[in-house]
C-alpha cells in the first residue's frame, strides 16, 4: 500500500521495469490518499511518479512488489 499525505492535486503513474504504465490515476487530495495494487500488480519491481498539475515531476520511486 503507498500512502501520502501531503494536501495536493497530483497524478499518479506506476510503470513496470519496460516502461509501461501499469496505473494512472489523478488525485485531487484532500488530507491523505491511499492506493493498493497489492492484489492487481505481479510480483516484481515498479517505478512510482508523482507528477504535479503541470505535469512536473514531484517525486519517484522504485517499488519492490514481494507476496
Amino acid at each position: 500500500m503507498i500512502q501520502f499525505e501531503k494536501s495536493l492535486e497530483m497524478t499518479v503513474v506506476i510503470t513496470d521495469v519496460s516502461g509501461r504504465i501499469v496505473y494512472q490515476e489523478y488525485h485531487a487530495q484532500n488530507d491523505k490518499t491511499e492506493i493498493d495494487l497489492a492484489n492487481e500488480l505481479a510480483t516484481g519491481t515498479y517505478f512510482l511518479t508523482i507528477l504535479d498539475t503541470d505535469a512536473q515531476l514531484i517525486h519517484t520511486q522504485k517499488i519492490q512488489l514481494i507476496r
